[in-house]
């Protein structure tokens, strides 16, 4: 190899899919769902940056259940500009502490800053981080360093709608539904090879067949009362 490639290779700034950061990238917490583990090497990284470009409501924090099920004792999960309210019921009903759990929303910068607070306190575990605009390659490379600093995680959820860009993140992954099934793109891994099109089935979200079944049965006997009447 010439002495300008071998330069080239160890340029910090080159990323090689075969490269891992330390021992630690070898422990993994399991995702619970075996083609998905499989494309990550045995599962959710325990540290770093994950993106995930996705649309709104089809199941992308379920996706991450078994990472918040996971987390240290008395450490803190912290969602910051969530889409909509972080039920309590919800996360009792799949057995995250909701003392544990906390909840804040403002402007781009702040929720950004907020994210590497959370990162640096040692005090919260996962991070969930939804943005609406591009993250620059300084404010991503920011929470990775802090996430892997801290051995914590910070998941950046990122609709389809922002432009895509390159960062500087331990996992880059896009979901899309079909029907029953979440389709999951591994676009980049540390340590591992892209992996597209995993097809992962399950039902994010909750449906109206209890309510459907009901109207349907209030008809019925409706109807019956109706004509003996």
């Amino acid at each position: 190899m010439s002495d300008s490639l071998t330069h080239l290779v160890k340029h910090p700034k080159l990323w090689r899919a075969s490269y891992k950061s330390s021992v630690e990238n070898d422990a993994r917490i399991a995702s619970g769902f075996t083609v998905l583990d499989s494309a990550l090497n045995g599962g959710w990284p325990l540290a770093g940056l994950i993106r995930l470009r996705t649309l709104k409501g089809i199941g992308e924090v379920k996706l991450f259940l078994t990472l918040l099920q996971k987390i240290r004792k008395h450490q803190l999960i912290m969602f910051i500009n969530a889409p909509g309210r972080v039920q309590s019921s919800w996360l009792i009903k799949h057995g995250i502490e909701a003392e544990n759990v906390f909840s804040l929303c403002g402007k781009h910068d702040e929720n950004l800053w907020a994210a590497e607070q959370c990162l640096k306190s040692d005090a919260c575990q996962v991070v969930l981080l939804w943005s609406t605009q591009n993250l620059s390659l300084t404010q991503a490379r920011r929470l990775q360093v802090c996430a892997k600093q801290h051995q914590s995680i910070c998941i950046l959820f990122e609709y389809q709608d922002v432009p895509r860009q390159s960062l500087p993140v331990e996992l880059d992954l896009s979901i899309m539904r079909e029907k029953a099934e979440v389709i999951i793109n591994v676009d980049k891994q540390m340590g591992g090879w892209p992996h597209p099109g995993l097809r992962v089935a399950f039902s994010p979200n909750p449906n109206n067949n209890p309510i459907l079944s009901a109207f349907e049965h209030y008809s019925q006997t409706f109807t019956a009362h109706t004509k003996v009447s």
